[in-house]
């Protein structure tokens, strides 16, 4: 069984000389516990090339300490995602598990051991006034051996001392006061992602995504090339992350895919239709297929939300968990699915065509021109066709069509301000205002939709609880609840529209 964590930790290189400084004044922290001594044996595995490395991503078999096992880190906004399963009866082969999480990163390379690293560590836990742990700290004395076969310098060992501040209830303030002790008393931020990077001389971090650099007479090639390349690179760096299942990862694939959809349709006389419609619908296949497991993230976040504001009388703890668990199987059985579209050839041949339109896109024959003049005007027919549908949601606002009209209107506010935000390089703050706009009309739609959609679920799931032998008041008092929430999403679109419609928003289209 694969676990998950989110770990958030600064690493300081020490000299052999240097004593750890006093922590137990740092804010928060009630006393220090430790230290606690623990003696770990990692073996590091990536391909020949080191392609998990370079993508930021590490996959070790470690023993020792409290969480022996196979870890595999990917790295996340300011942290790092842990994947762990236990060590198993194989010494040498990773988990299936966890490699299939890095299918997309290795690409049929064959994973083998890089680097063994023997850590001889001193663990002090900082702990509050309930004995609860802020951050964990770690003094370690490491050893580190190459194992590429290939390599220059295979079997070179090396050796050095390092400090880990992991933070676990602790918060950034705990974290700079920790760092300031630190550098204070000799030591200084280490200059590697991680004890890999350090041992085979290589970097481990996310690569930086390509900049989309504007001038004034960039033309439209060059700025849609830039956003293709900057979004395929974002397509690769997400595809680990949901196959993992990291929190907001699919819901990050899916408006990757949309962007690209955008950027494909509404300048969609720069490229060569025959060439990118079959791709655009690859790609509208892949956000479908990952709908339903956001779909149910949301939900569950969402009913979560309702049932903890409620008086205790009006939500009973058994329907709550049967809920909660019905939710969460359903939420693996389909990612399980969307993880499986995503190792097919035709998955894989989209990343590859993506890529492959990072350094080559297939132009069509139409004149390229500076990209402020010539793009400007497919985003104010994607301006006119939000125009439109607001006023069909309109004319239709009594009437059971409404809700269907809105989750139109939410759509087309959707290609507006991806539209405007792919100009945002050229056009500056009048295409970032229109963007906002959008993005503020989309964001009031998309809760109404959602809310909406849970109001259906919830009877579903009223009805199989009731099989289940179940009390459903519970889930009257939540569709109550969520119907309840549906004027006010709808009056925040008006007043969300009113600010769109504003002359200083959209007269730069003209």
């Amino acid at each position: 069984m694969v676990t998950t964590s989110r770990e958030v930790e600064r690493k300081y290189d020490l000299d052999a000389d240097v004593a750890l400084p006093d922590l137990a004044h740092l804010p928060g922290v009630a006393r220090v516990a430790g230290p606690r001594l623990h003696d770990l044996a990692a073996t590091y595995y990536d391909t020949d090339d080191l392609r998990l490395a370079a993508a930021g991503i590490t996959l070790r078999r470690r023993t020792g300490g409290d969480d022996a096992g196979w870890h595999l880190k990917l790295p996340v906004a300011g942290a790092r995602q842990e994947l762990h399963a236990p060590l198993g009866r194989s010494t040498t082969d990773p988990p299936g598990a966890l490699c299939r999480i890095v299918d997309g990163v290795v690409r049929g390379a064959a994973l083998h051991p890089v680097a063994d690293l023997h850590t001889e560590r001193r663990e002090t836990s900082l702990l509050d006034e309930h004995d609860e742990v802020l951050a964990l700290v770690c003094d370690d004395l490491v050893q580190g051996r190459r194992l590429l076969t290939d390599a220059e310098g295979d079997g070179d060992a090396s050796s050095w001392r390092e400090c880990e501040v992991e933070l676990h209830l602790g918060g950034p303030k705990l974290a700079r006061a920790a760092e300031e002790a630190l550098l204070a008393g000799g030591a200084t931020r280490s200059r590697h992602g991680s004890k890999l990077g350090r041992a085979l001389g290589v970097a481990v971090v996310v690569p930086e995504r390509p900049t989309v650099a504007a001038r004034k007479r960039t033309t439209a090639r060059e700025l849609l090339q830039a956003q293709l390349a900057r979004l395929a690179a974002d397509v690769v760096r997400l595809d680990p992350l949901v196959r993992g299942d990291v929190p907001d990862a699919v819901h990050q694939m899916r408006i990757t895919g949309r962007r690209l959809r955008g950027i494909l349709g509404t300048f969609g006389t720069y490229f060569d239709q025959s060439v990118t419609e079959p791709v655009s619908e690859e790609l509208k296949l892949l956000i479908q297929e990952l709908g339903r497991p956001r779909d149910l993230e949301v939900l569950r976040e969402r009913l979560d939300a309702l049932s903890a504001g409620e008086e205790p009388g009006l939500v009973h703890d058994d329907v709550q968990r049967w809920m909660d668990a019905r939710l969460r199987s359903s939420h693996r059985a389909a990612h399980r699915e969307a993880a499986a579209a995503m190792r097919s050839s035709r998955y894989a041949d989209l990343v590859r065509t993506l890529e492959s339109w990072a350094t080559s896109p297939p132009w069509s024959d139409a004149e390229d021109r500076p990209a402020r003049k010539a793009l400007r005007r497919a985003v104010a027919r994607e301006w006119r066709g939000l125009k439109k549908a607001v006023a069909a949601a309109r004319a239709a606002r009594d009437t059971e069509e409404y809700v269907v009209l809105l989750h139109r209107v939410r759509r087309a506010a959707k290609w507006t301000r991806y539209a405007a935000e792919a100009l945002v390089p050229v056009a500056g703050k009048d295409a970032s205002r229109l963007a906002s706009a959008a993005a503020s009309i989309q964001g009031v739609l998309g809760d109404h939709h959602d809310t909406a959609v849970a109001a259906d679920e919830v009877v579903a799931l009223a009805d199989a609880a009731a099989a289940a032998g179940l009390d459903t008041f519970t889930f009257g008092v939540l569709r109550a609840r969520l119907d309840a929430t549906l004027p006010g999403d709808e009056r925040r679109f008006e007043r969300a529209w009113r600010s769109a419609s504003k002359p200083r928003v959209t007269r730069w289209l003209r």
